[in-house]
């Protein structure tokens, strides 16, 4: 039993290191194009609040065969249904019983020349960090949407860039909170932040005016006065 410990622990340690990637894949993207990474960090908290969603998504039926095939006999068994619940003439009464959860949300990295177009490129992500590599033709300018599809559903633009004359640049997107945030770093080293601005009507927090300083009591001039 001492024997098979470490070899448990290692395959604890294997499952844990791939929790949340990072998830490597290549697309195609331009064939006559330079390599440009994505980085790609999205959290589901991220994908439930997307703003574009539809109400309550897509529902997926679920079908398990019951044990009872009339309306009495079901009482206390798998497969009973409440009074009220089901009616008894339910087509499905008979032969199970059915009920709906929400369906699996896959959510995409959709690159293209425009918000909601994947010319380029359509490639799904998983939860944690994802590395895309793609060629893109220099000088283009790509557009990044986030489209989600299933019990969430909906699509957010992460902004635009245009890509380097050579190889080496690298493309962060953070889809970890509210809205994405985007950094490109170029392939001479320099960052620069593409962070779409906020949403026209979002309160901007302004700081409070400075502490007016102190005045100090003047005394009044004094006069000569005769006797």
């Amino acid at each position: 039993m001492q024997r098979m410990l470490p070899v448990y622990l290692l395959a604890l340690l294997v499952l844990l290191s791939g929790c949340g990637g990072p998830y490597h894949r290549t697309v195609k993207g331009d064939p006559a194009g330079v390599p440009v990474r994505l980085e790609v960090d999205i959290s589901r908290n991220f994908v439930r609040d997307l703003t574009n969603r539809g109400p309550g998504g897509r529902e997926v039926v679920v079908y398990t065969p019951g044990i009872s095939s009339t309306w009495w006999s079901g009482w206390g068994h798998h497969g009973y249904c409440p009074p009220g619940y089901r009616s008894r003439y339910d087509p499905y009464w008979y032969s199970g019983v059915n009920w709906t959860e929400p369906a699996a949300t896959a959510v995409y990295l959709l690159g293209g020349d425009g918000p909601g177009q994947a010319r380029l490129f359509r490639t799904e992500l998983e939860y944690g960090t994802n590395l895309i590599d793609l060629p893109i033709t220099p000088g283009r300018r790509v557009t990044l949407t986030v489209q989600a599809y299933g019990g969430y559903e909906g699509w957010e633009e992460v902004g635009s860039f245009v890509v380097a004359d050579q190889p080496g640049q690298v493309v962060r997107i953070d889809l970890l909170e509210h809205a994405p945030q985007m950094r490109v770093t170029e392939p001479d080293g320099s960052v620069v932040d593409l962070t779409p601005p906020p949403p026209a009507g979002t309160p901007v927090a302004v700081p409070p005016p400075a502490a007016a300083p102190p005045m100090h009591e003047v005394s009044p001039p004094t006069t000569g006065g005769s006797d």
